[in-house]
């Protein structure tokens, strides 16, 4: 069985280094620029980041059965594509969750110093990002409603309250043609009756449409995702009051628990070892590698060792300084170099 790794997952290497599988699994690790028809011809298995596409050309003619991503995002990948070629798929959901919350907590911090008060946060999407915001701003008394139209919950409320909030953050998948679609969500009549202040938008480009935000430049836009990202809007990207390069999800633990839940995964779906104790202990010795999660007392903490408006900076300098043909490249080298944080617990 041949398994083709993106050599860029977070401590595979030497995960299935220390893993004793059995002897006819193959192991060969790529990086994530030669995932490619050509390379996957015979290839069982890949297991990929939010950088590679899963398309026609990526799979046709190939013998790939499963997919597995190191991703909570599945844009990247061509469900009803997979489902007609019978080929399987795995998202490591919820891996990077604290990560996001982390981040949103961050840029409330910034909101707020700027500011001068605390202002009432409309959460977007009750899943496993947004019931950690939820969870978060309860615990330290921040004012906040949550919409999430597929849920029955008794605390959820309308979208008309979400436009009273002075503040909404999105933490939804990108959907089309669903009944509820997340594709460009603002509503241009209700955003101009609108108390909206401030936009967090750590979900998909595609959900919020930044000609709309052009349009309305008294609402100050965070932005970590990007329409058409990695080539992004040089008039968004300067007028944002945040902009960082898709990293929202990036600390040490989302990083570590997506790997764990895809190796874990993998071993149990495909039977890959004779010694299921042995291996277990590997992966929970990995567990354990993983730094200690900290407590927090108020929104100050999130910013200690994540300076938000330092991400801001570098990113936006390092675009202004390139030539508009090297913005792809740009954003991909920013996303690589990020300032590196750890998780907060979030209850």
């Amino acid at each position: 069985m041949n398994i083709v790794i993106d050599n860029q997952i977070q401590g595979i290497s030497d995960l299935i280094k220390k893993i004793k599988f059995r002897r006819d699994i193959n192991f060969i690790l790529i990086n994530s620029d030669d995932f490619k028809n050509k390379n996957l011809k015979k290839a069982d298995i890949i297991l990929i980041r939010s950088v590679t596409n899963v398309d026609k050309d990526l799979v046709l003619n190939t013998n790939i059965k499963k997919i597995y991503s190191a991703t909570s995002g599945k844009d990247h990948v061509n469900l009803d594509l997979l489902d007609k070629s019978k080929i399987d798929y795995f998202f490591a959901s919820g891996a990077n969750s604290s990560s996001v919350a982390h981040y949103v907590m961050s840029a409330l911090y910034k909101i707020k110093n700027y500011s001068g008060i605390e202002k009432k946060v409309g959460i977007v999407g009750y899943g496993n990002v947004g019931k950690k915001v939820k969870n978060i701003l309860d615990h330290l008394q921040i004012r906040n409603c949550t919409y999430d139209p597929y849920l029955n919950e008794s605390f959820l409320t309308d979208i008309n309250e979400i436009y009273e909030c002075e503040i909404i953050t999105f933490h939804v998948p990108l959907t089309y043609n669903n009944k509820y679609p997340t594709n460009k969500f603002l509503k241009p009549d209700l955003l101009e009756k609108s108390n909206i202040e401030f936009i967090i938008n750590t979900s998909r480009g595609g959900v919020i449409q930044e000609d709309l935000l052009k349009k309305n430049p008294e609402i100050k836009y965070i932005c970590d995702v990007w329409e058409g990202e990695p080539i992004i809007d040089m008039e968004i990207l300067e007028s944002s009051f945040i902009a960082s390069p898709h990293i929202a999800g990036h600390s040490i633990q989302g990083k570590n628990n997506a790997t764990l839940m895809l190796i874990s995964k993998l071993i149990d779906d495909f039977n890959l070892v004779d010694d299921k104790a042995s291996a277990k202990n590997i992966i929970q010795q990995f567990k354990k590698n993983n730094p200690i999660k900290r407590t927090y007392k108020d929104l100050a903490d999130f910013d200690m060792d994540f300076n938000l408006n330092l991400e801001s900076e570098r990113f936006k300098s390092a675009i202004r300084k390139s030539n508009e043909s090297d913005i792809r490249k740009v954003f991909v080298n920013s996303r690589k170099n990020h300032i590196q944080r750890f998780d907060y617990d979030s209850l």
